[in-house]
C-alpha cells in the first residue's frame, strides 16, 4: 500500500518545475536567446523544443496539483457544512 499526501506531491511538483525552468533558462542563455522571443520555443526536434516541453509539462502537472489541494482545502468543494462564499 502507498500513502501519498497532496501537500508532498504539490511540493514535489513545484520544484520539478523549478528544475525544468531552470534547465530550459539555462539553454536559452547559453544560446543567447530572449526567453519570451519565438525563437525560445526551439525548432521542431530540438533539444531547446524538448526542455520548453518539459517546462511546460512540469508546469500544468504543478497547477493541476495546487487545484486539487484548493479543492481540498476549501470547506464548500469538501461537502462540508459552511458559508457559501
Amino acid at each position: 500500500m502507498k500513502v501519498t499526501s497532496v501537500k508532498f506531491e504539490t511540493l514535489t511538483a513545484y520544484q520539478a518545475a523549478k528544475d525544468a525552468d531552470d534547465a530550459w533558462q539555462a539553454a536559452l542563455d547559453a544560446a543567447k536567446i530572449y526567453r519570451y522571443s519565438k525563437a525560445a520555443r526551439g525548432e521542431p526536434g530540438s533539444e531547446l523544443q524538448r526542455l520548453r516541453d518539459a517546462k511546460v509539462a512540469a508546469d500544468e502537472k504543478y497547477h493541476e496539483l495546487c487545484e486539487l489541494l484548493r479543492r481540498y482545502q476549501d470547506p464548500v468543494q469538501a461537502g462540508l457544512p459552511g458559508e457559501e462564499v
